[in-house]
């Protein structure tokens, strides 16, 4: 009798390197950078099931431009088809842009190109890595809670502002997919959380510019790592945070007791609330891996991409300040890929926006299995997906975003669900773990 079938799973680290000359470097809309606070960096997930292949990957990063380069590249490089490449980013602000297809105002664009050619060197060499590293592995899926952020959106006389709100929607949960090998050897961790990484974002550093960063998720994963001695890879995803910012940040908002509000900049002591809001996550999640269960049944692999063609809408040109008479107007159609996979009976929806989360709840309410992640920022950037409160507030992800009013919200969730049972009917669905 044969051996029973497992995942081969492979997993990399790469760091990115800056030209000794790079910096000062401005970036987009002017963002002023002096120096490196601390390593930015690309990880990598293989999968393999036989012949079925998969590659995860994640960028300490805001956005990656065409991403149709990126696939085709390492497609090329590796084998894999192109719809079982998922790239995200952690959406991190304290980076470099590797390119101004979003229409950024990127004012150094030579140096962003060269960035981004390191950036695709140092992405290359981690798939190849964590595909000559791959090993048979089992993976386990859990959940937990953290409470490190809060809704962005404040609302003041049936208007939106971007400030914290506590009293807004907000989800907790904290995803962890944890992988070990047939040893039980722990060789892995995925986290998934909904949060910008912004803890230090606009926050004078030195010279009065900002500091290269990995952020909170960049923190989150060095913590991680580093409680392991640098033997396991942690990787973050970032779920929908369009309007969920860390609960402490370095440039905060206060009131100044007359009716007015103040922006403030703790400076370097920033950098404590990046860390204790950091350990407070890692901990969760190692909490949440030691009760994970494991997946014991046959194991596999499915993917799928789909590109919708969704009514779309002019953006304003002044987001944080739209008059009350402010009317949305229709605008060009807009394409949304959409992607989705499954690592045995755990999902995995990629998102190429920033849906409010509101609308990532419900697609975890509509998705027909137990164990769910959104990882949004996936394969593509189309800024914000909003719901209906916030286009009746005239919030900036309504204002902002690419799509016509329920338009993206609709399509993000119908399209979710019909790509998951597309994957998995019910008739083959495996039990719950």
């Amino acid at each position: 009798m044969s051996e029973k079938t497992t995942f081969l799973f492979g997993s990399s680290k790469k760091s990115f390197s800056f030209p000794v000359d790079f910096f000062p470097y401005r970036s987009f809309r002017g963002r002023y950078y002096t120096g490196i606070h601390d390593p930015i960096h690309v990880r990598c997930f293989y999968f393999q099931v036989q012949e079925e292949r998969l590659l995860l990957l994640s960028m300490e990063l805001g956005d990656l431009g065409d991403i149709s380069v990126w696939q085709e590249r390492i497609s090329t490089l590796t084998g894999v088809p192109q719809d079982h490449i998922f790239l995200s980013v952690t959406h991190n602000h304290e980076a470099p842009h590797v390119s101004d297809d979003y229409h950024q105002d990127v004012v150094d664009v030579q140096k962003t190109q060269a960035f981004a050619s390191l950036v695709l060197q140092a992405t290359e060499a981690a798939v190849l890595q964590a595909v000559k590293t791959a090993q048979p592995a089992n993976l386990g899926f859990g959940e937990g809670v953290c409470d490190i952020k809060v809704n962005r959106d404040y609302i003041i006389n049936g208007r939106s502002i971007m400030a914290p709100n506590p009293h807004g929607i907000s989800d907790k949960s904290v995803g962890v997919v944890k992988v070990v090998s047939t040893e039980g050897l722990i060789l892995a961790y995925l986290v998934n959380y909904a949060v910008h990484g912004v803890v230090m974002f606009d926050s004078a550093q030195k010279d009065g510019g900002m500091l290269i960063s990995g952020d909170l998720p960049g923190r989150v994963c060095s913590i991680l790592e580093e409680r392991h001695d640098g033997n396991v890879v942690a990787m973050f995803t970032s779920g929908a945070a369009g309007d969920q910012l860390p609960r402490y940040m370095a440039k905060r908002i206060v009131h100044d007791g007359k009716g007015g509000r103040l922006q403030v900049d703790a400076g370097a002591s920033g950098w404590l609330l990046l860390e204790v809001q950091a350990e407070n996550l890692a901990d969760e999640v190692l909490r949440v891996a030691k009760q994970l269960k494991f997946y014991d049944g046959e194991p596999f692999i499915r993917a799928q991409q789909r590109v919708f063609t969704v009514l779309g809408q002019k953006k304003t040109e002044r987001p944080m300040d739209v008059p009350e008479d402010y009317v949305f107007e229709d605008g060009d159609p807009v394409l949304m890929p959409l992607g989705v996979f499954f690592l045995g009976p755990f999902a995995f929806i990629g998102i190429p926006a920033e849906p409010v989360c509101s609308i990532g709840l419900e697609i975890k309410q509509s998705i027909p299995v137990k164990h769910v992640m959104l990882i949004t920022h996936c394969n593509g950037s189309l800024s914000y997906i909003s719901d209906e409160a916030g286009y009746r507030h005239k919030s900036f992800e309504a204002v902002v975003s690419h799509f016509k009013r329920g338009c993206g919200r609709e399509t993000l969730v119908e399209g979710s669900v019909d790509m998951v049972s597309s994957l998995l009917p019910r008739e083959r669905r495996p039990k719950d773990v």
